[in-house]
């Protein structure tokens, strides 16, 4: 990929951050998430997931989008500004990287791909 393609790419997962969570996620929103038992929301997760953003840790050998840090950071960068609480980057970056170096057959390939679709949070 060329570099002015990865810095175009990096400000589209910037300003879809942003704007999702300006409209998802307002500051009432986030009080209240916090103080409920998994401190995030579900179906907010699969709206991720239909963005891509699970995609993103993940290598391109395993379905991913290449599991490439610049575009994760751009995307932990907007959750710290909106002070954001959800298991992305245990889930999504962690258990993805610890399951493609760890896990083999199909229990790797069963567990990235539900990571990278929204239905399991490891």
């Amino acid at each position: 990929m060329l570099q002015s393609e990865k810095i175009e790419q990096c400000g589209l997962i910037e300003q879809s951050a942003e704007r999702f969570m300006q409209d998802r996620y307002p500051f009432a929103r986030r009080r209240e998430l916090i103080s409920t038992d998994s401190g995030y929301c579900r179906d907010r997760w699969r709206e991720k997931s239909e963005l891509g953003w699970m995609y993103l840790p993940i290598s391109e050998r395993f379905g991913g989008h290449g599991g490439d840090a610049d575009f994760v950071s751009v995307l932990m960068r907007e959750f710290g500004r909106h002070n954001h609480h959800s298991p992305y980057f245990v889930s999504a970056v962690l258990c993805s990287r610890l399951l493609e170096t760890m896990a083999v057959g199909d229990v790797r390939s069963k567990m990235l791909d539900q990571i990278a679709d929204g239905s399991a949070i490891v």
